[in-house]
C-alpha cells in the first residue's frame, strides 16, 4: 500500500463514492415503493370505511358526504402517489467511465502515465458524484415530504371516520 500514489487513492475513493450513491438510490427507490404501498393500504382501508357506499335509512338513500377531511385524505394520497412516482422514475445517474473512453483518452496523449490517467479519472468521477448528489438530495426531499403526506393522509381519514 505504501507504493500507491495519491492519484490511485483518489481514484479508488471516487469509485467508492459513486458505488455508495448507487446503493443509496436503490435504497431510496425501495423505500418509495414501500411508502406508496402503505399509502394505498391506508386509503383502501380507512378511506374505504370513510367513503362507504350508499345506505338505505328510513326509506331514503344516504350517500357518504365528502368532508374537508375526505378531501384532505384524497389529496394527501395523490401527493404521496406523485412523489413516489418521482422517486421511482428511472433517473440516469452518471456512470463510471467505460474502458473504451479510458483507452481513447490515453491514446490522445501518447506519453500519459497511469498516474495521470488515474488523476483525470478521479476528477471526472468526482464531478459525476457532485452532479448525482444534487439529484439524490432532491429525491430524499421528496421522500421526506411523501412520509409527512402519508401521516397527514392517515390522520385525515381517521378524523373523517370520527
Amino acid at each position: 500500500m505504501a507504493s500507491e500514489t495519491i492519484e490511485a487513492v483518489a481514484f479508488s475513493q471516487a469509485v467508492r463514492a459513486l458505488d455508495a450513491q448507487s446503493t443509496a438510490l436503490e435504497s431510496l427507490r425501495t423505500r418509495a415503493a414501500t411508502i406508496l404501498s402503505a399509502a394505498a393500504l391506508v386509503t383502501a382501508f380507512l378511506g374505504g370505511l370513510a367513503l362507504a357506499g350508499p345506505t338505505l335509512q328510513n326509506g331514503e338513500l344516504q350517500r357518504a358526504e365528502l368532508t374537508a377531511w375526505s378531501w384532505l385524505g384524497i389529496s394527501s394520497f395523490l401527493a404521496v402517489l406523485l412523489l413516489s412516482l418521482v422517486m421511482l422514475f428511472p433517473y440516469k445517474v452518471r456512470p463510471l467511465v467505460s474502458a473504451t473512453r479510458i483507452l481513447e483518452g490515453a491514446a490522445a496523449v501518447p506519453d500519459a502515465t497511469v498516474t495521470e490517467i488515474q488523476r483525470d479519472l478521479a476528477r471526472y468521477l468526482d464531478a459525476n458524484r457532485t452532479h448525482d448528489a444534487k439529484v439524490l438530495a432532491r429525491l430524499f426531499t421528496c421522500f421526506g415530504i411523501a412520509s409527512i403526506m402519508l401521516l397527514v393522509e392517515a390522520v385525515a381519514w381517521i378524523l373523517d371516520l370520527t
